[in-house]
């Protein structure tokens, strides 16, 4: 090969290695370029969030209620109370259940109120003598009549029961008869009587499990009566259509509607009623 070959074979393998030392330090400053972009464009993004939250946080926060009840009764019933201006009213929670879970006046409690609290199982109204200590707490059982009457307990503790038929009906659906034992009953005018001096406390829970309505009837109504009752009034089904349509057809809307209630909520499972004459605009 000749000396000019060489040199000519030597500048193209120098502008070979020229043009490849451009590419790489293009693509080099290229990704720099992009680096530098992206976390610009990104902090831009996050900016422009924590300001729209910081806008928006005043008004999204107070939407937030938190609830102890089933299906929220206890908010609405919170709003309702505080509708008709009373801030400050006593309750008789009858088939309390639990101090929190499923308590349709934990949040009350947890405020500062106080009421009575009536549980007929015993296992159950030992957690309401250690959380609910402002309370009135009661184990027994409320019927229509005082004495000594069966008591169902359920392998769902939440379904224990007076009533025979009811808690046939649960058994079909699934759930066991633990255990029948005889307990004492008192009528809610005795408790009302012996607790507050006859005069109804300004809010009724009631859950009796098939014995709500019967309960509802020794009420002495020309006497003294709640302001706002909250009741099952749907018999208890798997199929949210029959649920929906035993409510709707229950014998406890009627019966309250005749005693000069109206229906202002209602949670499928649980009706709120309120009495008309604290409906009327003055």
């Amino acid at each position: 090969m000749s000396h000019e070959q060489n040199r000519t074979e030597q500048n193209r393998t120098e502008q070979n290695r020229t043009e490849q030392n451009r590419t790489e330090q293009n693509r080099t400053e290229q990704n720099r370029t992009e680096q530098n972009r992206t976390p610009t464009l990104i902090d831009s993004i996050y900016k422009k969030l924590c300001l729209y939250y910081q806008k928006i946080r005043g008004r999204l926060i107070p939407l937030y209620k938190k609830s102890y009840s089933q299906n929220g009764e206890d908010v609405i019933i919170k709003f309702l109370m505080d509708g008709m201006h009373l801030p400050h009213w006593t309750w008789i929670d009858i088939g309390a259940h639990h101090p929190r879970r499923l308590s349709n006046t934990a949040m009350f409690y947890k405020k500062g109120g106080h009421g009575i609290n009536v549980e007929a199982d015993t296992n159950l109204i030992k957690s309401f003598y250690k959380e609910r200590r402002r309370d009135i707490n009661l184990n027994v059982a409320i019927a229509d009549k005082s004495g000594i009457m069966d008591f169902y307990k359920m392998s769902a503790p939440w379904l224990n029961t007076l009533s025979e038929q009811e808690a046939h009906e649960c058994e079909a659906m699934g759930h066991k008869i633990v255990k029948i034992i005889p307990i004492p009953t008192m009528t809610i005018t005795e408790i009302i009587d012996k607790y507050c001096h006859g005069d109804f406390p300004e809010v009724l829970t009631l859950d009796a499990e098939g014995y709500d309505l019967k309960i509802l009837k020794t009420i002495r109504w020309d006497i003294s009566c709640p302001i706002l009752i909250c009741v099952e009034t749907s018999h208890y089904t798997r199929e949210l259509k029959n649920q929906f349509q035993s409510m709707q057809k229950s014998e406890i809307s009627e019966y309250l509607l005749s005693k000069g209630y109206s229906i202002v909520a209602s949670t499928l499972v649980n009706t709120i009623f309120i009495l008309d004459k604290m409906l009327k605009s003055d």
